[in-house]
This record gives C-alpha cells, structure tokens and sequence, in this order.
C-alpha cells in the first residue's frame, strides 16, 4: 500500500519540478543572453567615448599648432 503511495507522490512532484527546472534554466539562458548584450553596448559605448577623447585631443592639438604659427592669443592651460 505504501509503496504505490510514495509512486503516486513521486510521479505528482516530478512533472512540476521538471517543469520549474526547465523554466529556470531557460531564464538563466535569456539572462545571459542579455548579459552579453549589456556587455556588447557597454563595450560599444566604450569604444565611442574613447574615439570623442581622441577627436577633442586632436582637435586641441590642432589649434595649438594653428595658434603658435599665427598671431593669434595662444590657448591658457588652466
């Protein structure tokens, strides 16, 4: 009596969990899936901001040098 019991328990719980479990994992899936993606844009972001401090270097250099072969007031450094 028991034992056809416990088996009918057994077989109720199971179904569930297995249900529970694949859908954790396919969360964990889909989260890191967007963790990857947070990483590609910050990544990208990154590079953006990387490329703009080297354009405004330049773009001061630039105007350095413009500024020493003319007549022009010199930028102060502050």
């Amino acid at each position: 009596m028991f034992a056809s019991l416990g088996a009918f328990i057994i077989s109720d719980v199971f179904p569930c969990k297995k249900q529970e479990a694949r859908r954790a994992a396919e969360k964990a899936y889909d989260v890191a899936k967007v963790d990857e993606r947070v990483n590609r844009a910050v990544a990208a972001a990154n590079r953006a901001a990387n490329a703009a401090r080297v354009a405004a270097v330049k773009a001061v250099q630039n105007q350095m040098l413009h500024n020493v072969n003319s007549t022009s007031i010199p930028i102060p450094i502050v």
